[in-house]
Order: C-alpha cells, then structure tokens, then sequence
C-alpha cells in the first residue's frame, strides 16, 4: 500500500463497524441499486429491451436478484473476494474500511455466525443486500457449504424445509440480523423478518433490467463496491474502483440521473467546481482534502452525469459512502426524501 496514505487514524474496523450498522436506517426510504459496466459506458439492449449482463461482479449478483418496490429501495454491492485483495485481508488501511460491504447488519455478527448459521463472510465472493429492513434480503456469494449452514442453523434453533427461520431472541442476536436462511449450493440467502427469500434465481426481472437501476449500474463501471441512492430530483449511485495505474489508489464514481443532458452537463460542472474550491459541511475542509482530477462524463441517450475523482491519502476508499449516507457529495444535493 502507498506508503504516502496515513494510517493512524480511529480504526478502519471501527468505522467500518459503524457504516454497517447505520446504513441501512439512514437510507431505507431512500436508497436505490445499480450495476455496472467495465468501461463504465451504459451497457447494451436486445431486441427486447432488455439489458445484458457485462459480466462484472456487481451485474452477476444483481442480475439474481428479482426486481421488486422492496428489493429497489435500497441496495450496497461489495466485491468481497476483490476488496480483501486490494486490503491484504485486514481491516486496516485505505481499502480494509470496505471488508464487510454489503453484507449490512450481518457483519455485526461476523464472528458469531460461523458457529451460529454455518456462515463465513471471510470466504465470500461478494456480498449483496438489497430492501429495508424488516423486508431486506442479503446474499453471501461464493465459500459457503450448504449443509454447514444447516446443520449448524438446525442446532442453533433454526427449522423449517427450503428456508429456515427462527423467531427473534433478544438472548440469540444474530435471530435479529437473519431470521431467515436459505443455502444455495455455494451461497446463502438471508432475510428480515418479512423478506421473500423467492426473490433471489427467480424467473421475474432482475434488477439489472430494472430502468434506473440498469442505467446507474452501466454508469458505475467495474466497481469494488457500490451503494445506490433513490433521491429527489436526483437518484444516484456511488462506486469506487481501483486507480489502473496504481491500485493502492481508490478512485470514486459518481452517477447521477438527470432530466436532460444540459442538466447532466451542470452537475458535472457543479461536481467539478466544489472539488476545486468547495468544502463539505461535516467538518468545513476543503473537498480537495479528499478527492482531485475529477473528470466528467455525459451519457446523452442516459442523461446521466458521471463523474469519476481519485481519492487522495487523506482518504479512506470508504469515504464517498459516508459523503453520500450524509448528503455531503462535492456539488450534488442529492435531496433525501424524508422517511414514510
């Protein structure tokens, strides 16, 4: 890792422990999905207007997901598999902030579910959830045994046939973060209390033909982890990649959807602007104190303004997520729709 990035701050773990727990409170009436595209160009329709999985890690676990009012409300991607290499597999540094992400509430019980459910986050591909709670389902892709998951759910008090379900003990937390199990060969679906677990390798819509959602997935681009956000005027999604030249380095993916592309054309413009000579109003430091060299994009048949900005090392690969949970993006008032 470049050893121009400071790592004595609070614990990467810490605040990542934090962004779990909240984010899915903070933006459930709020938050929307994306996927993505390699190059970050929007990806192609059939001729039935479908769109086509360009393979990354974040359209495969979208397009398994059936595109639904809950599943669309809220959704966080993270490449697990990809993040824990970039990290060196801790919880520290520039790209440890995201071990966990996606996985949402379970992370809080990471250490107890392998003994709990048959469960280990450590050994996932990628990890998804999508919904609120109490409707949210989380998936945990790759590494997993579908018989560890029942045999170790059936003696923790899980029962039931295709899906497990335990009431909520308040003695037994993680009956709290997944009332519902469901094991598919190498992957597990877990659920709130009301989720449809059905959702998951259904025959309904995925979510990567779902019209918002595509299109914010193909701007994203090959992403290490995403987080979408259903905001009024503007939905939009946040990813964060690697630098090509030097993957130590994260860079930040802004889209947003916008009603024409002049409008498009002004929020990039906007983007550009506040990183250059703007401050977040957290804490009133300079936007350049975390990201520089934005480079802005209009996708004219989308009218989607994509903006891409290097973090610097000041900055955590987690940062423009807690930008985005507290409505403090450079230039982009996202406008959160207030809950209920």
């Amino acid at each position: 890792m470049s050893s121009k990035r400071r790592t004595t701050r609070a614990s990467s773990r810490d605040r990542r422990r934090s962004i779990v727990l909240t984010v899915p409170l903070l933006l459930a009436a709020t938050v929307t999905a994306c996927g993505d595209d390699d190059d970050g160009a929007p990806g192609s329709t059939g001729g039935d207007g479908e769109r086509r999985s360009t393979g990354t890690a974040l359209h495969q676990a979208l397009d398994r997901i059936e595109a639904t009012s809950s599943t669309a409300t809220f959704i966080s991607f993270g490449d697990a598999a990809r993040i824990a290499e970039a990290s060196g597999g801790t919880f520290e540094g520039v790209w440890g902030s995201l071990t966990g992400w996606g996985a949402d509430a379970l992370y809080q019980h990471r250490d107890q579910l392998p003994e709990v459910l048959g469960i280990d986050l450590d050994s996932a591909d990628a990890l998804v959830t999508v919904g609120a709670p109490p409707s949210f389902v989380s998936m945990v892709i790759g590494g997993q045994d579908a018989d560890d998951v029942a045999s170790a759910a059936t003696a923790a008090g899980w029962s039931g046939d295709d899906v497990l379900a335990a009431e909520n003990d308040v003695t037994q937390p993680v009956t709290l973060a997944a009332p519902q199990v469901r094991a598919v060969d190498a992957d597990v679906v877990v659920g709130g209390i009301d989720a449809d677990l059905s959702v998951v390798d259904s025959d309904g819509t995925s979510l990567t033909d779902e019209p918002t959602v595509g299109s914010l997935a193909d701007c994203l681009g090959d992403v290490l982890a995403a987080q979408f956000i259903q905001a009024d005027p503007t939905p939009a999604a946040v990813g964060v990649r690697q630098e090509g030249d030097d993957p130590d380095v994260p860079v930040g993916v802004v889209c947003a959807v916008t009603g024409s592309p002049e409008e498009a054309e002004d929020i990039g413009a906007d983007m550009e602007q506040a990183v250059a000579s703007g401050e977040t109003t957290s804490n009133r430091r300079p936007y350049s104190d975390y990201f520089t060299e934005p480079e802005v994009t209009v996708v004219d048949d989308e009218h989607i303004a994509r903006v891409e900005m290097s973090l610097t090392p000041e900055a955590f690969a987690i940062t423009i997520f807690q930008m985005a949970m507290t409505d403090d993006l450079p230039g982009l008032a996202l406008g959160y729709p207030s809950a209920g």
